[in-house]
């Protein structure tokens, strides 16, 4: 009767020192987090492990040229790695080659499953003599250790790359370097081949077709050396959508000289969708609301920026402005006022002509009222 378990209550690990010990004979069944895995065991130690995900076996194989074309035919017709393993371990192939490769592809997937924290395993007890009949075997216990030490050695690296969805460039620091001699072996290469200023580092392990690990590690290396540089992808597009709304904006500056105040207002809101917080953009647009008269608008412009940086003397001089046009005098020079205290140079000079003026017209329509 199979055995069943659940990954959260005894671990892959425990569970496969446990059969080693006791020199089972079977088939490890694991699923969990979408991944999908047999071990097979004789006498407590690995035959192969499949991945029911992915046939890697074939590809691999093929990549060693040991292959003649009449058995890669036959080959690319199988689905389970299974069958393919019990082809050509009855071929004369080199057996050394094949040893390597196939322990090469248990242990990368060791290192997976290990990692495994949800799902559930079944192991169907089978005899010794049924299982893979090859003569390649490994110790289940060196594995373990083996995937230990990488499982180790990835939760040192995912300190330095906390996500790989970042995206790595050239250090502009390193590129300054001229006179510095670049030594790099051929995956390192690779590696600088593969970035584009786009790709993240998880496509750049997937072109390399090398072992996350091993990609990992190298980028880690290269970060360490200076050569390479990360952004959180986040903050990646963040600047390209800054880029982007800095060409809107300018664009939209130029239409303003022009008097093409309808295409101006147009590039300034594209502008403001990619960069909320693009301030000179809000005061732009609030200028060019003044200028078609939708002083509403504008004011809303204005406090957009007050909003964002109460300290900004231009978002007040624009608002007085505004409230001037509504007929509110004692509110724009409340207005200046405030503006006032951050003002500096030239924009003070304005700003204090702006409330001597205003102040007078108090005044004056005060004077009337009394002569009425």
């Amino acid at each position: 009767m199979p055995i069943q378990g659940n990954l959260k209550e005894l671990s892959i690990a425990d569970f496969l020192q446990l059969l080693y010990m006791n020199k089972k004979s079977g088939i490890v069944e694991i699923q969990g987090d979408g991944e999908h895995f047999k071990i097979f065991l004789r006498n407590g130690n690995i035959k192969f492990i499949e991945d029911l995900n992915r046939n890697l076996l074939i590809s691999e194989i093929k990549k060693t040229g040991i292959l003649n074309p009449q058995i890669e035919k036959i080959l690319d017709s199988i689905e389970k790695e299974e069958k393919v393993l019990e082809i050509i371990l009855k071929e004369n192939l080199n057996k050394e080659i094949l040893k390597k490769l196939i322990m090469k592809l248990a242990l990368d997937r060791m290192f997976y499953i290990l990692q495994l924290k949800e799902g559930n395993f079944t192991f169907t007890e089978i005899e010794e003599q049924k299982i893979l009949e090859t003569d390649l075997e490994f110790s289940t216990q060196d594995f373990i250790l083996e995937s230990s030490r990488k499982i180790d050695e990835w939760s040192e690296i995912t300190k330095k790359i906390p996500d790989f969805s970042f995206v790595p460039s050239l250090s502009d620091e390193w590129l300054k370097r001229e006179t510095e001699t670049l030594s790099l072996d051929a995956l390192e290469w690779k590696i600088l081949s593969l970035i584009d200023g786009n790709r993240n580092i998880s496509e750049i392990i997937s072109l390399s077709k090398e072992s996350a690990l091993k990609v990992a590690r190298k980028i880690c290396d290269l970060i360490e050396r200076g050569i390479l540089k990360i952004k959180e992808v986040k903050k990646f597009e963040e600047e390209v959508k800054k880029k982007k709304a800095q060409e809107f904006f300018i664009k939209a500056r130029e239409f303003a000289k022009n008097g093409q105040y309808l295409e101006a207002e147009t590039f300034l809101l594209r502008a403001l969708s990619l960069n909320p917080d693009f301030l000179m953009a809000h005061l732009a647009l609030g200028d060019i609301y003044y200028i078609q008269k939708k002083y509403r608008l504008a004011a809303q412009e204005y406090y957009e920026v007050m909003k964002r940086d109460p300290d900004n003397p231009l978002s007040y001089y624009g608002l007085a402005f505004v409230r001037i046009k509504l007929g509110d005098i004692l509110g724009a020079i409340q207005i200046i006022e405030k503006g006032l205290k951050n003002a500096t140079g030239k924009m003070k000079e304005e700003m204090e002509n702006m409330i001597s003026i205003l102040r007078k017209l108090v005044l004056m329509t005060d004077t009337k009222r009394s002569i009425f």
